[in-house]
């Protein structure tokens, strides 16, 4: 995915550096950033997430979002809150890696526009589709570390 399209959805108040960067997974845990992964720098009560972004460019993070500038030569998106970005760039990613199953169920299912982009922009959740006498509940989950995410933005970690 094109960070111009995380930026769009984010709203920075500031986009430090270029945009052109294809983003391939995110990452919010220094020591696992696969290449490509846009970093979160998420401050925290005890350790600042900031602290480790040279670390998580050396692993492969293409871009950062960051409450503050660093002095980093990587595209950084400047947000008032890291912990409030996570779930909206999450649910922008991934809801964008499943259109071909939202565009399957639309056909069997004769599902509106807004149903299907329901479904394609990562809302969670158990889905009752009905169809005349035909019924198909579809359970929507996010992978374990974007649950992981979304369970901290929630308690503030």
């Amino acid at each position: 995915m094109q960070l111009e399209r995380l930026i769009a959805a984010l709203a920075p108040t500031d986009v430090v550096g270029g945009a052109a960067v294809e983003i391939r997974e995110l990452a919010y845990d220094a020591r696992e950033v696969p290449r490509g992964a846009l970093f979160f720098c998420i401050p925290g009560s005890t350790v600042d997430g900031h602290e480790f972004a040279a670390a998580a460019i050396a692993s492969g993070a293409a871009a950062l979002v960051v409450e503050r500038q660093l002095d980093l030569e990587v595209p950084q998106l400047v947000v008032p809150s890291v912990r409030a970005a996570m779930p909206r760039a999450a649910v922008v990613f991934f809801g964008a890696q499943r259109p071909s199953e939202a565009a399957k169920l639309q056909l069997a299912f004769h599902l509106s526009p807004q149903q299907r982009g329901f479904l394609e922009t990562g809302h969670r959740g158990d889905f009752l589709l009905a169809a005349g006498a035909d019924r198909l509940t579809i359970g929507v989950q996010a992978p374990p570390w974007q649950e992981e995410i979304m369970r901290r933005a929630r308690l503030g970690d």
